[in-house]
C-alpha cells in the first residue's frame, strides 16, 4: 500500500514527532512543580494544550487520516 503523504510531509512529521516527544518530556518534568504566577500558569496550560494537539494530530495523520 503506497503512503498517502509526500515525502516532504513524511519528514515533517518526523519533525513534529520529535518535537512532540520533547515538550512531552519537558511537562513532564513540571508535573509536580505549581506555577508561581497567573502568567507562568497560562504559559503552563498552553503548552499542555499544544502537546495534546501535537499529539492527536500525528495520530490521525499516522493512521493516514489525510483530511485531519
Amino acid at each position: 500500500m503506497e503512503s498517502a503523504h509526500c515525502p516532504e510531509e513524511i519528514e515533517l512529521l518526523k519533525l513534529l514527532k520529535e518535537l512532540q516527544s520533547i515538550l512531552t518530556a519537558a511537562l513532564n518534568s513540571l508535573a509536580s512543580k505549581t506555577p508561581n504566577t497567573a502568567e507562568s500558569r497560562y504559559i503552563s496550560d498552553a503548552a499542555v494544550s499544544v502537546n495534546m494537539a501535537a499529539d492527536a494530530y500525528l495520530l490521525l495523520r499516522e493512521q493516514e487520516r489525510v483530511h485531519a
